[in-house]
């Protein structure tokens, strides 16, 4: 599922609220899991199930559907993080207001000093 980034800005504006900084998203994806390989945890398959709507097979063309998925997945399809938050990593693309920082390189991904905000206006955005 693809949604641009300006659509999304708006979006968030219309009801009143913004975009995460990529801190804050990298926060809330991980629920209380800081450091794990997944924002569920260390392995790719808990109990031999798959525990996000991911690619399984030669993409774009093998679709093995070992999650039982063609497609995106009903909300609630797999356990909530630590946070209570569902389907944070799959399904659709994740935007935030700022860059990527690889957080392998700051002490905790909510409390980053190195922060930056966006970029010049005709910089495209990164999505994380």
């Amino acid at each position: 599922m693809h949604i641009g980034f300006e659509d999304s800005v708006a979006y968030a504006a219309w009801i009143g609220r913004e975009l995460p900084t990529e801190a804050e998203w990298e926060f809330a994806v991980h629920g209380e899991l800081e450091g794990a390989a997944y924002v569920w945890g260390d392995e790719y398959m808990t109990g031999g199930k798959t525990m996000a709507n991911t690619w399984q097979g030669e993409f774009p063309w093998q679709n093995l559907l070992q999650d039982g998925y063609e497609y995106t997945t009903p909300v609630g399809a797999y356990p909530a993080n630590g946070y209570g938050l569902y389907e944070m990593a799959d399904n659709a693309w994740e935007w935030s207001t700022d860059w990527y920082q690889d957080h392998g390189n700051i002490l905790h991904a909510c409390c980053t000093l190195d922060n930056p905000r966006g970029g010049q206006q005709d910089d495209t955005p990164i999505q994380t």
